[in-house]
């Protein structure tokens, strides 16, 4: 395989703040006046803006950025509920250091790791046996599942439908035969030489070891 490449990229450690929302709306708080604060606190507010001519620039309050990187600095900030009282982020909040995600992917709606590569001088179901052999006793942990998609899915789609669109054509087929000779037999004699031509196109596909395969094309 070549090019082996996955899309998890964990990022820089940062500061996680789970909410106790019991307390919060014990001291009467709310999730969305916590975030506001924590927000104005980290990334700034944009408090006024400062001309020089015919030049523009933002002022930002914000902390200074060694407070905004301490994480005591951030557990020692206080937040006012409706009755301006002043609560400590500690009480309401768990503050820690915790391992961030560069992107979260999903697909129907589940968080999804996706690991690809590419097959170099050999067929890719071939390549896939062998990965599916590999992982076949690597247990997984609680929550998680293995699943093979990309080229593999694909081919599983296209043979379902073809699958069915044969059984559907052959039927079609032998009622067309039917009508037209007007009789059971002949009909069922054809259908039975073409199946055994087909034996005869499979036997000869293992015999000299020609893959077999399919495509759509639109």
């Amino acid at each position: 395989m070549t090019d082996l490449k996955s899309d998890f990229n964990e990022s820089r450690p940062e500061i996680k703040i789970t909410i106790d929302r019991e307390k919060a709306a014990m001291f009467k708080l709310s999730t969305a006046s916590i975030a506001s604060t924590i927000r104005t606190a980290i990334n700034g507010v944009e408090a006024s803006k400062y001309r020089v001519g015919e030049d523009e620039y933002d002022i930002t309050v914000r902390l200074d950025k060694t407070q905004r990187d301490n994480i005591s600095s951030v557990k020692d900030l206080y937040i006012a509920n409706k009755d301006g009282v002043n609560i400590p982020i500690t009480s309401i909040a768990n503050i820690e250091f915790a391992g961030g995600l560069e992107k979260i992917s999903r697909k129907d709606q589940k968080r999804v790791v996706t690991v690809s590569a590419n097959a170099e001088g050999r067929l890719g179901n071939d390549v896939l046996n062998d990965v599916m052999a590999k992982l076949k006793e690597f247990k997984m942990p609680d929550g998680y599942q293995l699943s093979y998609t990309g080229e593999n899915e694909d081919q599983n789609e296209a043979s379902a439908f073809l699958g069915k669109a044969f059984l559907v054509s052959l039927l079609l087929i032998f009622l067309f035969m039917v009508m037209e000779f007007n009789s059971l037999s002949t009909p069922l004699i054809i259908m039975f030489s073409v199946f055994l031509s087909l034996i005869g196109v499979f036997f000869g596909l293992l015999v000299t070891q020609t893959p077999f395969g399919i495509m759509m094309t639109v």
